[in-house]
């Protein structure tokens, strides 16, 4: 009994800590002081947490900034590179554009020909257009409310390119059991050899 009075008082002797707030910090269970008896211990562990928090704080808006600066970035390069898209597919649009004017509709199926590569003209060109005058930001709304409107859709794309990359990276692997790896290693033709 005679101890824990002795840890109660803030003797200088007690090693526990006082679960009693720091007077005026206001700050619950952060402010806690150890009990070696002094009020300059408090002050200072109170101090203390101001210092590591503003460190906190000055870390989260360094980060913020970064964050910010490095998007900004990629967005005015991909801006860049989505100009050089939207000119591509003009022209793209205008070669389609002129097949089809191009082709004389002697029967219908060049009637329809000539038809179907006007619409596929018109298609690209809006393709083109909305390259043109959306921002990088507004391409990435729009492919998120259509992932949220379409989700087997997205889901199917996603595993389609999945299987795609599987193929590719499979077929350029080396061959691990021709010894490609180690250079020109003979095969086994011939039954009955002992070549490895």
């Amino acid at each position: 009994m005679a101890q824990q009075s002795n840890e109660r008082s803030g003797s200088p002797s007690s090693k526990g800590f006082d679960p009693t707030p720091i007077e005026g910090s206001g700050q619950g269970i952060q402010g806690l002081a150890p009990t070696t008896g002094s009020s300059s211990s408090g002050s200072q562990a109170g101090s203390a947490a101001a210092t590591a928090r503003s460190f906190i704080d000055q870390a989260k808006q360094t980060a913020g900034q970064a964050y910010e600066a490095v998007t900004d970035t990629a967005a005015s390069k991909l801006d860049e590179k989505k100009a050089t898209v939207s000119e591509g597919l003009s022209s793209v649009a205008d070669s389609i554009r002129q097949v089809g004017d191009n082709v004389q509709p002697d029967n219908p199926l060049t009637e329809y020909a000539a038809s179907y590569s006007r619409t596929a003209a018109e298609k690209v060109e809006q393709v083109a257009n909305y390259f043109e005058r959306t921002d990088v930001r507004g391409m990435a709304r729009d492919i998120e409310d259509y992932a949220r409107l379409n989700p087997a859709v997205v889901i199917a794309a996603a595993f389609g390119i999945g299987v795609l990359a599987a193929r590719f990276f499979k077929s350029s692997k080396p061959d691990r059991f021709t010894g490609a790896e180690f250079g020109n290693v003979p095969r086994n033709t011939s039954p009955g050899s002992n070549q490895f």
